[in-house]
């Protein structure tokens, strides 16, 4: 199963630990603020993993991680940090109501895609994704362009009119 398009629903960040991102340019190369930086926690609720070929899905109740933010001002988009604890996905169920295994093999990092000024949103990406999925009589791979890149990414868009995460 080769899968482009995973999350549709948005990465929560813990508010008490990641207070303010703002971008200071609205273009892709612009460059961020990070403020306080340091370690995050994100959750999400349903969690739906979306072949965008054929439509298929994978519904998670839920998914977590931990990671850690840069800090500070001129960081670029292309790495605002890092996951020190690869995504947890939590009761999951495929096609024909199959009980799902989900397991994150790579280190994935945190970029910005896009910043659009004009109404506060941002494109968030989580990158280099490779999750193994197992059922009780099969198994796969959920990646970007091939089983072996690891390069599959979550793809997220926020908004916010205080320009904070």
């Amino acid at each position: 199963m080769l899968v482009h398009n995973r999350l549709q629903r948005p990465v929560v960040f813990s508010a008490a630990v990641v207070i303010g991102l703002m971008c200071t340019s609205a273009t892709k190369a612009g460059t961020w603020t990070v403020e306080p930086g340091g370690a995050f926690t994100a959750k999400a609720g349903e969690t739906v993993l979306k072949d965008t070929s054929t439509g298929t899905a994978v519904r998670c109740t839920s998914a977590d991680a931990e990671g850690v933010l840069k800090s500070g001002s001129g960081i670029s988009g292309q790495y605002l940090g890092g996951f020190k604890k690869p995504f947890t996905f939590n009761g999951c169920i495929g096609p024909l109501g199959l009980s799902i295994k989900l397991k994150v093999t790579t280190q994935q990092h945190l970029v910005s895609l896009n910043y659009n000024g004009a109404n506060n949103t941002v494109q968030l990406a989580i990158t280099r994704v490779h999750i193994e999925l197992s059922t009780s009589n099969c198994t796969a791979v959920i990646d970007g362009s091939s089983a072996t890149r690891d390069d599959g990414k979550f793809v997220s868009t926020y908004c916010n009119a205080d320009a904070e995460l």
